[in-house]
């Protein structure tokens, strides 16, 4: 299959929501097996709505995404490797923090 990349076309935005959304749910899934369940209920409390809200609003020039390292992220990474997207490696941290009563 060839994956390529065409300007955008409002027709196109429920597809690409349907899209969006089946592709980030096992990634999600993996991201909440593997992580604090406190932080991720507090970080994505409703992924589904936050991304379709994100893919509705997105005016783009430019693609950059993020990925994880976790197994979830795995086809993911090896799409964007296919469709020519090029690694930066970073690492993020993430603490809960305390708050003052």
């Amino acid at each position: 299959m060839e994956v390529g990349i065409r300007p955008y076309k409002p027709e196109h935005l429920e597809a690409i929501v349907a899209l969006s959304l089946r592709a980030w749910k096992p990634v999600f899934a993996s991201v909440k097996e593997n992580f604090d369940p406190e932080l991720y209920d507090y970080y994505y409390p409703d992924w589904q709505a936050h991304q379709t809200k994100d893919v509705t609003e997105a005016q783009m020039e430019i693609c950059m995404i993020g990925t994880g390292a976790d197994p979830g992220h795995g086809p993911a990474r090896l799409s964007y490797k296919k469709s020519g997207f090029k690694p930066w490696h970073n690492v993020i941290y993430f603490k809960k923090l305390k708050t003052s009563d």
